[in-house]
């Protein structure tokens, strides 16, 4: 099927030869439950990976049951045995310690890991670390969508995040407490709803900013600048469909297909729909040439740390999320 995900056998072994090394009397981290979704589990997991590689004593990691659920296109156990012995899951782990019966297992609730003081670099490096490792099926789907819906064309990726509502008072709240870093020009006029809603006249102005040409609906180049036209990506969470239409009308932005034609009318297959549509979004933002981000969502801190740890537009105008420390304590968020 289109949308079909290739998922990890339950109880495979470890991906790396971290495992093979591990004392015995090692132990090993997980978290139960779950605290919000995407960007809240993969805070909570980027807390449990830095607890483990902190910790003075031999520690592993078990994939919690919650992240794998809510983004089975991610090979966490994967990405985390860049630092860590990790299991992909407790079946793994069981199977395991069966011969090392003096590992000893430690779990605290996913809220405790979500409050934990964010390591910025590291959640930046796992994020890059999971979306370059991502299903193979995703990876293929957003391959087929750059060469067919974007042309061939180099993008920029733009986030729009409504948050149940709560951007803008947020908006409020960090302008209030100057951690916005407004762009030069824009002091009078740039306000929380044009982050929250990327109103036109803030996408356009940092696409101008940028130098960057881009592909407006009808065909034509908008905006002066040298070098290839753009198309311009974005990535929503559904809840602004208004503005969506806006931005597809007045900048041509482009949407990730949602699959419908082989939709059924279930709760299952709307749950795949809304997992893949999320790990396109992903996948997109971290692969653009350039990034506008909502500097009030955490997801978005993620992508522009992930995208800077890989030097994805090694020029720092290339990943505009004007926030200070957007991705810490204050830049919580849901997507």
């Amino acid at each position: 099927a289109a949308c079909a995900l290739l998922l990890a056998t339950p109880g495979a072994p470890p991906p790396a030869d971290r495992c093979a090394t591990l004392p015995a009397n090692a132990t090993a981290l997980t978290y139960t439950g779950e605290w919000g979704r995407t960007g809240n589990a993969i805070m909570s997991a980027a807390a449990l990976l830095d607890a483990a590689i902190r910790s003075p004593a031999p520690t592993a990691v078990i994939v919690p049951d919650s992240f794998a659920a809510l983004l089975p296109f991610l090979d966490a156990a994967a990405a985390m045995s860049r630092w860590v012995c990790a299991f992909p899951d407790r079946i793994a782990y069981a199977n395991f310690t069966a011969h090392r019966p003096g590992l000893r297992l430690h779990e605290r609730s996913a809220h405790y890991y979500y409050r934990q003081r964010r390591n910025q670099s590291l959640t930046g490096a796992l994020v890059a670390e999971l979306l370059e490792r991502a299903d193979e099926g995703l990876r293929r789907k957003v391959e087929l969508f750059e060469r067919g819906r974007l042309m061939g064309y180099p993008y920029v990726g733009v986030h729009l995040r409504h948050m149940e509502g709560g951007c803008e008072p947020r908006a409020r709240r960090f302008r209030a407490q100057e951690r916005m870093h407004v762009p030069p020009g824009a002091e009078r006029w740039l306000t929380g709803p044009d982050w929250c809603r990327m109103s036109t006249r803030y996408v356009v102005a940092e696409l101008r900013r940028l130098g960057i040409r881009w592909l407006g609906r009808n065909g034509s180049y908008m905006a002066e600048g040298q070098g290839p036209p753009h198309v311009v990506y974005l990535a929503h969470d559904g809840q602004l469909p208004r503005d969506v239409a806006r931005l597809e009308e007045e900048i041509g932005v482009a949407t990730a297909p949602s699959c419908a034609e082989g939709r059924k009318e279930d709760a299952a297959s709307d749950m795949e729909l809304r997992v893949q549509a999320k790990g396109m979004d992903m996948l997109m933002l971290f692969r653009a040439g350039a990034f506008i981000g909502n500097p009030c969502s955490s997801w978005s801190g993620m992508i522009a740390h992930a995208r800077a740890h890989r030097a994805r537009g090694a020029d720092p105008r290339q990943n505009l999320l004007t926030a200070v420390g957007a991705a810490g304590k204050e830049g919580r968020g849901r997507r």
